[in-house]
């Protein structure tokens, strides 16, 4: 009974896979005015070693530093979407920080990069 199952699965799979082969992607419609934005994703700024999923504040501050050097701005998440809807022009070069989790570690190193201006800030190496 339960390999049955799982054949009739895979082959609802199999056909719902090629049923959306036939259907024509919308790029007629796609817009071209959008520019590529890059999105960081920042999971724990911490010293953790092992951990893949965490950046260790020096870092996080040479890669914010980084950007501030390139002249990269920061978009907020209001931002972010206006552009992609077409209500906002998107700056030179944009970049997008998203901070997962909600971890006091984001809060207490990405603060060192306060953004007072429209533009990427530099990192002060000392706790704000």
């Amino acid at each position: 009974m339960i390999r049955s199952a799982c054949v009739l699965m895979l082959r609802l799979f199999a056909l719902i896979g090629f049923v959306a082969l036939l259907i024509p992607p919308a790029v007629a419609n796609a817009r071209t005015d959008i520019p590529a934005i890059p999105v960081l994703n920042y999971h724990s700024i911490t010293v953790d070693p092992g951990n893949r999923a965490t950046i260790t504040p020096e870092k996080f501050t040479e890669q914010m530093n980084y950007l501030a050097e390139q002249s990269y701005t920061t978009l907020t998440l209001q931002q972010f979407t206006d552009i992609l809807e077409g209500r906002m022009q998107a700056p030179d070069k944009p970049v997008l920080l998203t901070f997962d989790d909600g971890y006091a570690d984001n809060y207490e190193h990405a603060r060192r990069c306060s953004n007072s201006s429209a533009s990427m800030p530099r990192c002060s190496s000392r706790p704000a």
